[in-house]
Protein backbone atom coordinates (compact mmCIF):
# COMPACT_ATOMS: atom_id res chain seq x y z
CA UNK A 1 0.00 0.00 0.00
CA UNK A 2 1.41 3.29 -1.37
CA UNK A 3 1.23 6.41 0.14
CA UNK A 4 -1.47 7.46 -1.77
CA UNK A 5 -4.02 4.75 -1.27
CA UNK A 6 -3.38 5.51 2.77
CA UNK A 7 -4.14 9.16 2.57
CA UNK A 8 -7.56 8.24 0.69
CA UNK A 9 -8.29 5.05 2.58
CA UNK A 10 -7.86 7.12 5.92
CA UNK A 11 -9.85 10.28 4.57
CA UNK A 12 -12.85 8.07 3.33
CA UNK A 13 -13.28 5.80 6.56
CA UNK A 14 -13.50 9.20 8.50
CA UNK A 15 -16.99 9.67 7.40
CA UNK A 16 -17.69 6.48 5.08
CA UNK A 17 -17.78 8.86 2.21
CA UNK A 18 -16.83 11.52 0.68
CA UNK A 19 -19.55 13.42 0.34
CA UNK A 20 -21.09 12.99 3.78
CA UNK A 21 -16.84 14.03 4.66
CA UNK A 22 -16.98 17.12 2.88
CA UNK A 23 -20.32 18.36 4.12
CA UNK A 24 -18.55 17.63 7.80
CA UNK A 25 -15.06 19.54 7.62
CA UNK A 26 -14.34 21.92 8.78
CA UNK A 27 -12.86 25.71 7.35
CA UNK A 28 -11.51 26.80 4.61
CA UNK A 29 -8.98 29.32 6.93
CA UNK A 30 -7.85 31.98 5.98
CA UNK A 31 -4.92 31.53 8.09
CA UNK A 32 -3.09 29.45 10.81
CA UNK A 33 -4.14 31.85 13.56
CA UNK A 34 -7.73 31.38 12.44
CA UNK A 35 -7.03 27.46 12.32
CA UNK A 36 -5.66 27.88 15.95
CA UNK A 37 -8.79 29.60 17.15
CA UNK A 38 -11.21 26.91 15.76
CA UNK A 39 -9.40 24.14 17.43
CA UNK A 40 -8.91 26.22 20.87
CA UNK A 41 -13.22 25.97 20.72
CA UNK A 42 -12.21 21.75 21.53
CA UNK A 43 -14.12 20.32 24.44
CA UNK A 44 -11.28 18.58 25.53
CA UNK A 45 -8.22 20.62 24.24
CA UNK A 46 -6.10 20.24 21.50
CA UNK A 47 -2.93 20.67 20.14
CA UNK A 48 -1.97 22.54 16.84
CA UNK A 49 1.26 21.04 14.87
CA UNK A 50 2.69 23.55 12.13
CA UNK A 51 5.15 21.21 9.48
CA UNK A 52 7.13 22.30 6.70
CA UNK A 53 9.23 20.37 4.09
CA UNK A 54 10.64 22.84 1.30
CA UNK A 55 8.03 25.39 0.57
CA UNK A 56 5.22 23.25 1.41
CA UNK A 57 3.86 23.20 4.74
CA UNK A 58 1.30 21.59 6.79
CA UNK A 59 -0.86 22.53 9.72
CA UNK A 60 -2.05 19.36 12.22
CA UNK A 61 -4.48 19.67 14.73
CA UNK A 62 -5.27 17.28 17.78
CA UNK A 63 -8.59 17.66 18.88
CA UNK A 64 -9.38 15.55 22.37
CA UNK A 65 -13.27 15.61 22.16
CA UNK A 66 -14.17 13.83 25.44
CA UNK A 67 -14.01 14.81 28.81
CA UNK A 68 -12.16 12.16 30.89
CA UNK A 69 -11.55 10.15 28.40
CA UNK A 70 -8.18 9.98 25.99
CA UNK A 71 -9.42 10.49 22.66
CA UNK A 72 -8.33 12.37 19.63
CA UNK A 73 -9.47 13.97 16.10
CA UNK A 74 -6.82 14.38 13.60
CA UNK A 75 -7.49 16.95 10.88
CA UNK A 76 -4.08 17.80 8.40
CA UNK A 77 -4.85 21.33 6.66
CA UNK A 78 -3.02 22.21 3.71
CA UNK A 79 -2.98 25.93 2.18
CA UNK A 80 -3.96 26.43 -1.46
CA UNK A 81 -3.70 29.61 -3.18
CA UNK A 82 -6.01 31.73 -1.12
CA UNK A 83 -6.72 29.79 2.30
CA UNK A 84 -6.12 26.56 4.65
CA UNK A 85 -8.80 23.81 4.00
CA UNK A 86 -8.12 19.98 5.36
CA UNK A 87 -5.85 17.66 3.46
CA UNK A 88 -6.76 14.64 5.29
CA UNK A 89 -8.72 13.83 8.40
CA UNK A 90 -8.37 10.30 10.62
CA UNK A 91 -11.37 8.69 11.99
CA UNK A 92 -11.54 9.62 15.41
CA UNK A 93 -9.18 7.70 18.48
CA UNK A 94 -10.75 6.37 21.59
CA UNK A 95 -9.12 5.33 24.64
CA UNK A 96 -5.69 7.19 23.34
CA UNK A 97 -4.29 10.35 21.76
CA UNK A 98 -2.09 10.15 18.86
CA UNK A 99 1.57 10.99 18.56
CA UNK A 100 3.33 12.81 15.43
CA UNK A 101 6.79 12.78 13.88
CA UNK A 102 8.19 14.47 10.96
CA UNK A 103 11.14 12.53 9.04
CA UNK A 104 11.91 14.20 6.52
CA UNK A 105 8.97 14.88 4.22
CA UNK A 106 6.74 12.08 6.08
CA UNK A 107 4.64 12.58 8.91
CA UNK A 108 4.01 9.35 10.90
CA UNK A 109 1.40 8.97 13.07
CA UNK A 110 1.20 7.05 16.36
CA UNK A 111 -0.89 5.26 18.41
CA UNK A 112 0.12 6.85 22.07
CA UNK A 113 -0.65 4.01 24.14
CA UNK A 114 0.55 1.26 21.71
CA UNK A 115 3.15 3.41 19.91
CA UNK A 116 1.60 1.78 16.78
CA UNK A 117 2.03 3.13 13.17
CA UNK A 118 -1.63 4.35 12.32
CA UNK A 119 -0.90 6.49 8.84
CA UNK A 120 1.63 8.23 7.59
CA UNK A 121 1.62 10.82 4.91
CA UNK A 122 4.15 13.19 2.43
CA UNK A 123 3.64 16.99 3.19
CA UNK A 124 4.74 17.92 -0.23
CA UNK A 125 2.48 14.87 -1.69
CA UNK A 126 -0.43 15.99 0.46
CA UNK A 127 0.53 19.73 -0.50
CA UNK A 128 0.36 19.21 -4.03
CA UNK A 129 -3.26 17.89 -4.31
CA UNK A 130 -4.47 21.03 -5.53
CA UNK A 131 -1.71 22.13 -8.05
CA UNK A 132 1.32 24.28 -7.80
CA UNK A 133 -0.65 26.85 -6.71
CA UNK A 134 -0.54 24.53 -3.33
CA UNK A 135 3.36 25.73 -2.51
CA UNK A 136 4.40 28.67 0.08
Amino acid sequence: MNIATIVIVSFLSAAGTRAVAEATLPGPFADVKAIKAWASDSWGGSVVDEFSSGKRSVVVVRDQYTSGVESCRLTVFVRDAKKWKVGLKLRDVWGSGLDLKQDGDIILIKHSKSGAEIARFSISWLSMQDGESSAN
